[in-house]
């Protein structure tokens, strides 16, 4: 495991208050409501940072709203099919995704020893990662569409199958259709993919480095053998193509996740998703790091009949009177609003987002051993199956689960807010904010 890489990330995190006032530039104003799914406001603020970072523009924002088109567009003409197509996709974006991280690892460690042959290597093999793995599943929909309204010939014939077929059919089919909608350009949902480049690159290993430090990938006739172009890029060069592959991926992938907001078309996928045991585990980090809990261990076994793990309370450091200044000119004083809440409630909400990625019928037995800021034990609890499936009963009135053994401690966690006030008013603020 590259430590490094995990640490440059997280230095990277830019904190709450400037991921929410990305959320309010790029994906509020997309959204018909505000999302209630803890697990989908975190998507949404990793995404308007990565929006941010990307240089996502208004076309790039109409490109998207294109995609929640055929995305509604599907659901309305062909509903229970779109709806097996879709997950597909859900059943595959976790794997997608970590072998995507993989890609990213490599690069940034070869820029991080400065080998040349190193960063170029890792960087043609990102950009097939970027085509065959993230691609082939986010321009799913798009190809999807095209085949049922458009006469795109196609010989796959369980509707599963859509996702599974290769990026380089989905490509080809997009790239020849030279239709137009009032919606949207169905060209901008390729930009920075080119079969040429992932053939020549790493698909068919023909790539060579140049004395000037370029990269050359010669295009052979597979036939012939003959070589019929010459691509030559630097490294550069292909770090802006590899961006604009970031940036279509996007917005396909945020485009399909603001539709499935805004519709409510999750509720009628074919199948609940299975999740794997390390997916579970990762979310359920992220989760509870949003909310100031580490996840010290955690163990699920193979049956899904025993959960075992730990939290501890992991307070921020959060400044003082602190400042955003953005590019744009906008200025803010940050104001922190502290509040309080029990231990207690904090660990349930926890535990009920990790039971919610299993079967919700018959939840594992589950045991969490709870620890202070210091790493002091404060106990163990545990729930039988039965008191935990009243607990993940949306129907009936909220029911607070009683353990079997263990006892919950009675204390009080305290977490701060900071709420962006116009530059230069912060003491009129802080006054008025302490009485809220």
């Amino acid at each position: 495991m590259n430590y490094e890489y995990d640490k440059a990330i997280k230095s990277c995190d830019p904190g709450l208050a400037i991921k929410e006032k990305f959320y309010q530039s790029y994906i509020k104003p997309l959204l018909k409501k505000n999302p209630t799914s803890g697990g989908r406001i975190d998507f949404f603020l990793h995404q308007a940072y990565l929006a941010w970072r990307l240089k996502i523009d208004k076309n790039d924002i109409k490109t998207l709203k294109f995609v929640e088109y055929l995305c509604e567009d599907l659901a309305k003409k062909h509903e229970v099919e779109f709806a097996i197509v879709n997950s597909s996709i859900v059943e595959n974006r976790y794997d997608t995704g970590i072998r995507t991280e993989q890609g990213e690892r490599n690069l940034y460690e070869s820029k991080s020893k400065g080998n040349l042959e190193s960063i170029f290597s890792d960087q043609v093999r990102l950009y097939k990662i970027l085509f065959e793995n993230e691609f082939r599943l986010w321009v799913t929909i798009p190809y999807y569409y095209l085949c049922k309204n458009y006469g795109i010939k196609s010989k796959v014939k369980d509707p599963n199958s859509f996702m599974k077929v290769g990026a380089s059919e989905k490509f080809q089919a997009i790239q020849n259709i030279k239709i137009t909608l009032p919606q949207g350009n169905f060209q901008n949902l390729i930009r920075g993919f080119d079969n040429q480049i992932r053939n020549a690159g790493e698909g068919h290993d023909r790539w060579e480095i140049t004395d000037k430090n370029t990269l050359i990938l010669p295009i052979i006739h597979p036939q012939t053998g003959q070589e019929t172009k010459k691509i030559e890029l630097s490294q550069k060069e292909l770090n802006g193509l590899i961006k604009l592959c970031r940036k279509t991926i996007w917005i396909l992938k945020t485009g399909w996740t603001v539709f499935l907001e805004n519709s409510g078309f999750e509720a009628k996928f074919e199948r609940r998703k299975v999740y794997k045991i390390k997916e579970i585990e990762e979310n359920l980090r992220g989760f509870a790091g949003n909310r100031w809990f580490e996840i010290k261990h955690f163990k699920l076994n193979n049956e899904r009949a025993t959960l075992d793990f730990s939290i501890k309370y992991d307070p921020e450091i959060v400044g003082e009177k602190s400042a955003l200044f953005f590019s744009s000119g906008e200025k803010y004083d940050l104001i922190n609003k502290e509040y309080k809440t029990k231990y207690h409630y904090q660990m349930l909400d926890i535990m009920k987002y990790c039971l919610c990625f299993l079967d919700e019928n018959n939840p594992p037995k589950t045991k969490i051993a709870m620890y202070d800021e210091k790493d002091k034990n404060l106990g163990v609890v545990e729930y039988e199956s039965l008191e935990l499936k009243k607990f993940l009963d949306e129907k009936k009135q909220y029911h607070i689960p009683k353990p079997s053994h263990g006892v919950i401690p009675d204390k009080e966690c305290k977490f701060i807010i900071q709420i962006k006030v116009p530059y230069g008013t912060r003491k009129f603020w802080e006054k008025f904010i302490k009485h809220i």
